[in-house]
């Protein structure tokens, strides 16, 4: 491929990874879910807060207040005291789940012990439900669960089956309705701000992660790698000669030029690879599971693609740095260093070559 132009022709229905969802796994964001901190949190003012509620609405209905209902009342606050505790401990997720259900039963066990008229409490169960499990699937075993509570009004014999179900009516479907209406709009928002967060990590010129969302990545990759003892690749790429571009064709095709790149490092990594452009003609791969001569055969790859690109007379080639992790740093500020230092040392050494190729597990050489 001779020209920039011509590229362009000869790539027709050639798709291009998505580089935002590979920024989206890089950062290792959960759409649709709630920080677990705040869960927590809302847990807690769930059983605090319907606690409080309570006695009010005990005390105008003229119900005695007994020992159970007593007991109730501190198991709640004292519920409520252990999820605000854990917000700050930030247990395994997977705790969350149990939280409605233990609200459930003892909210059922209040309305037992009072009256059906207490049973409004189950809409902080819902509400609670629709904000930190907004998806339909993640929903329905709560709200199945609630109604099933509130049939247990059915249970008691000085109750008629008619009065049961218009309670049931009358509660449960403004509860059914809120919690649905609720729960799209925080599945809606949490996933229009999972989509900003990733933008904010796209390069708008090529598509690909900016220098923010490679910072990122690669404190994800430095936890993720350092617990499992395994290695990864940071590739720093820059572009030769990419002055006289912008120098003879002018920025637009300058641009172009930087495009068609992005797009061609993107077809050559592998899809669980990230690629990233922190600088004008600078360019970045993080490769996970990668150790030095694989990062190295993964350039060769890249710089013989380049190669291939010309625009007008400027034929174009690219510069590579390596750094490895843990070898040459544990840090992000580190490996950054490591590449760049990697890529002025190749640097020196190819100057003055016309023709350069590559070999495992070291730079350029002269051919």
């Amino acid at each position: 491929m001779s020209e920039v132009g011509e590229l362009i022709g000869r790539r027709p229905g050639q798709e291009v990874p998505d580089s935002r969802g590979s920024i989206a796994r890089g950062q290792g964001s959960i759409p649709g879910s709630l920080a677990a901190p705040t869960a927590w949190r809302l847990a807690g003012i769930l059983f605090i807060g319907s606690a409080l509620v309570m006695v009010p609405a005990i005390l105008l209905l003229g119900t005695s207040i007994g020992l159970g209902v007593v007991l109730l009342f501190v198991l709640a606050i004292g519920t409520g005291v252990i999820c605000l505790g854990a917000s700050k401990r930030d247990p395994d997720r997977r705790w969350l789940s149990v939280i409605p259900v233990v609200a459930i039963v003892e909210m059922a066990a209040v309305v037992q012990a009072t009256d059906y008229v207490l049973s409004y409490l189950y809409f902080f169960v819902a509400l609670y439900v629709a904000v930190v499990f907004p998806t339909p699937r993640q929903m329905l075993p709560y709200l199945v669960l609630i109604v099933g509570a509130m049939l247990l009004r059915f249970t008691d014999t000085g109750v008629s089956f008619q009065e049961g179900v218009l309670w049931t009516l009358a509660v449960g479907m403004p509860l059914l309705l809120t919690a649905g209406a609720v729960g799209r709009l925080t599945a809606n928002l949490e996933s229009s701000r999972a989509t900003y967060q990733a933008l904010l990590g796209v390069d708008d010129l090529t598509g690909v992660g900016n220098y923010r969302a490679l910072i990122d990545r690669l404190r994800h990759e430095t936890l993720r790698h350092s617990r499992k003892g395994r290695q990864f690749a940071l590739l720093s790429l820059d572009l030769d000669g990419f002055k006289s571009v912008n120098d003879t064709q002018g920025h637009l095709i300058g641009d172009l030029v930087l495009a068609i790149v992005a797009s061609m490092i993107e077809l050559e990594v592998r899809a669980e690879d990230a690629v990233y452009r922190h600088g004008g003609d600078e360019f970045a791969v993080i490769a996970p599971e990668t150790n030095r001569d694989q990062a190295w055969l993964l350039a060769a790859r890249i710089e013989r693609e380049v190669r291939r690109l010309t625009a007008g007379p400027v034929k174009l080639s690219v510069s590579f740095g390596v750094a490895v992790f843990p070898e040459d740093g544990v840090e992000p500020a580190e490996l950054l260093d490591a590449a760049d230092i990697s890529l002025r040392t190749q640097r020196l050494e190819v100057a003055g070559s016309r023709r350069r190729r590559f070999t495992p597990g070291s730079s350029f050489t002269q051919a």
